[in-house]
Formats: C-alpha cells, sequence, structure tokens
C-alpha cells in the first residue's frame, strides 16, 4: 500500500468513527435518532437521521420515505485521487451537519477526544 493510499485510509476511518460519535451524541442527548451502518468489507457506509423516534418506527415498519431527515450512503472509491477527494469531502459534509445539529440543541461536543481506552475486566470465580 502506497503513501497515498494509507492517507486515505486513515483519514477515512478516522471520519467514520467521529460521525459515529457524533451520531450516538445526538441519539442520547436529543429526540432525533441517527442510524450508522459502516460495511467495511464493501467499503460503504449509510447515515440516516430521523428527526424523532416515530419516525425511526416508522422507517422500521417499511414506511420510509418522506419520514427521514437527512440519509446519505456513500461507495468509498479509492482509485484516483480525484474520487478519493471526493469521498472525503462527502464524509466531512456528514460530519458537519451532525455537528451543527448539537449546536442547534446546544449540546457541548467539544469534549470529545476521540481516543480510545483499553479496559480490562478480570473474572473471579468462587
Amino acid at each position: 500500500m502506497n503513501k497515498t493510499q494509507l492517507d486515505f485510509n486513515l483519514t477515512v476511518s478516522r471520519l467514520i468513527g467521529e460521525i459515529q460519535q457524533l451520531g450516538t451524541m445526538i441519539t442520547l442527548c436529543t429526540e432525533m435518532i441517527v442510524e450508522v451502518e459502516f460495511r467495511p468489507h464493501v467499503k460503504w457506509t449509510t447515515v440516516r437521521i430521523y428527526k424523532d423516534d416515530e419516525s425511526f418506527k416508522k422507517k422500521i415498519d417499511g414506511v420510509e420515505s418522506g419520514f427521514i431527515y437527512v440519509s446519505t450512503e456513500e461507495k468509498y472509491f479509492n482509485d484516483t485521487p480525484e474520487k478519493q477527494q471526493f469521498t472525503i469531502k462527502r464524509l466531512m459534509k456528514i460530519k458537519r451537519q451532525l455537528i451543527n445539529i448539537l449546536k442547534e440543541k446546544q449540546i457541548n461536543y467539544g469534549k470529545l477526544d476521540y481516543t480510545i481506552k483499553t479496559v480490562e475486566y478480570k473474572q473471579y470465580v468462587i
């Protein structure tokens, strides 16, 4: 893998992680529901933002159109620099939409640090 491809992969993986974390905050702190799916084996992600729980439930019942606040599906093309830039711009646009929702709801997202902590669990058998 060349350096350009590695840089692209690292950028995309970071953006997807940030999108997932922002989506979780929106779902936990507002009435909205964010659904983020990532299928790495086909380099595809789907982000859907529902205005409330009722809209989300209607989606589950198969009445999806007209109830989604935002929906995007992105296939990551990475065979040319132009397609890589398009993918990065698209992911940044999704991230910006999620940040704007948090700002509108006056939720402080600034403390997100995107770090991963390793937690060790010990099991004691008595």
